[in-house]
């Protein structure tokens, strides 16, 4: 989407329509290499800037955490496909949104009680005791572990 945005032959709504997917599929991508040097690019683009879901953008790429009045308005703008159910309960963009705040939180804290990260997640600490997206969750170069009454990062 990013690549043809930038296709002259098409029309300037075309191009916003394509960039404008563009940032919606990033931000719902799995963390990774790939997804960090595309929002990278994408925060760049002068164009992006005019979009209402700029500022989740801009938080996904600076590493900060994710507001629930982003992910409403945000939310807003995907497509049906986008909104579907994954096997563990959450919708693609929860799941996303989880896995951002997360990587975010493990850059302040070493430790954390689970129910201060309930409360930075926004969901209730049993969920956070029990569901499986926390038992043992990687990030590359750092592993979560989540424990009855801390986090620990490594």
């Amino acid at each position: 989407y990013q690549e043809l945005s930038l296709e002259p032959k098409l029309s300037v709504t075309e191009q916003n329509e394509l960039l404008r997917h563009s940032i919606l599929c990033a931000i719902i991508a799995p963390a990774g290499v790939h997804r960090s040097r595309l929002l990278s690019s994408l925060i760049k683009d002068e164009r992006a800037q005019h979009f209402i879901i700029h500022g989740m953008l801009r938080n996904t790429q600076l590493g900060h955490l994710i507001t629930l009045q982003q992910v409403h308005l945000f939310e807003t703008e995907l497509e049906e496909h986008q909104q579907e159910i994954l096997a563990n309960g959450m919708t693609i963009l929860e799941a996303a949104v989880m896995e951002h705040n997360l990587l975010a939180i493990s850059h302040i804290y070493k430790s954390i009680k689970i129910d201060n990260l309930a409360q930075l997640l926004r969901v209730p600490a049993l969920q956070v005791n029990t569901n499986t997206i926390f038992t043992n969750f990687s990030f590359g170069y750092k592993k979560m572990w989540f424990y009855r009454t801390n986090l620990a990062v490594c």
